[in-house]
């Protein structure tokens, strides 16, 4: 299966889950699947346009929700309240 091929999924977490959302990474990856992953895929410059392009060429977001993640809403926005998502 070629990389244009593959099922394309991003991945949207906080990054105080990083260790836990390595694993799901790793795990995707092992199923031959496509996966946009921060941490392996954004590099130094122009992070958020390059957020911005991954998204609608991914089929599948998969949103790590966990105490974190919930806040980082309200008061104290992330960078998912910035309408990317």
């Amino acid at each position: 299966m070629t990389e244009n091929n593959k099922t394309r999924i991003f991945l949207s977490y906080a990054h105080e889950d990083l260790e836990m959302v390595r694993q799901i990474y790793t795990g995707l990856k092992a199923r031959n699947l496509g996966v946009w992953f921060d941490k392996e895929d954004l590099g130094p410059r122009l992070w958020k346009r390059k957020i911005e392009k991954a998204i609608p060429k991914s089929q599948y977001l998969v949103i790590c929700i966990s105490e974190a993640a919930l806040k980082k809403t309200g008061d104290e926005p992330g960078f998912q309240d910035e309408g990317f998502l």
